[in-house]
């Protein structure tokens, strides 16, 4: 998303972005890009930086800044709202680690709006980067003013409970520790560049 003609949101998904889009975009004369266009079948909202870079010429002209979320919880999030996996097949994928690999190589080829994808292909080294697990309020406000002098107003009772009702899920998954592990083999680049544990 292009905030104005200096600065760069790079969403990644599930990690907030609609909400933080959605302030951008409140408080902001922006460009903004819905999310009913795409580009090679992905949202414009959700590409990683090659496809971002493929659209807007080069992300070197903006600052950027994106979100990162913890690789596990993100994971979970995707799963709860992929429509093309069943149970039955999330229970496969769960089954050793070389089905995990292959379903979750397969999403990522299916385009199903680079949900799976890896968080690093996101971003460039001088991206600025927040973390989802510190909240998206007072201090995301005040990170974001810090660092691109864009003023956000605190969202209303209601915006909060529009965007935290997007988030709850109907499926709950009670991961074993061996499949988490799975997750952070997987996503390994996540966990040693974003320093997650």
């Amino acid at each position: 998303m292009i905030i104005n003609n200096r600065v760069l949101f790079l969403h990644i998904p599930h990690t907030g972005g609609r909400f933080v889009s959605h302030n951008i975009q409140k408080n902001q004369n922006c460009i903004h890009h819905n999310f009913t266009r795409e580009v090679k079948g992905v949202e414009i909202e959700h590409l990683n930086m090659f496809d971002s870079n493929y659209l807007y010429g080069s992300s070197k002209m903006f600052e950027t800044f994106t979100i990162v979320r913890n690789p596990i919880d993100r994971f979970i999030g995707c799963l709860r709202h992929c429509n093309k996996l069943n149970l039955k097949a999330i229970k496969y994928m769960f089954e050793n680690e070389t089905n995990f690999f292959n379903t979750v190589n397969k999403l990522r080829e299916s385009k199903t709006q680079n949900w799976f994808e890896p968080q690093i292909n996101f971003i460039e080294h001088d991206t600025k980067i927040w973390r989802f697990e510190n909240g998206l309020e007072e201090k995301f406000r005040k990170w974001i003013m810090n660092n691109f002098k864009l003023k956000l107003e605190k969202p209303t009772d209601h915006e909060l409970k529009t965007f935290k009702h997007k988030s709850d899920y109907n499926q709950v998954f009670d991961l074993k520790q061996k499949q988490k592990q799975y997750i952070k083999d997987y996503y390994f680049l996540d966990y040693k560049i974003f320093n997650y544990n």
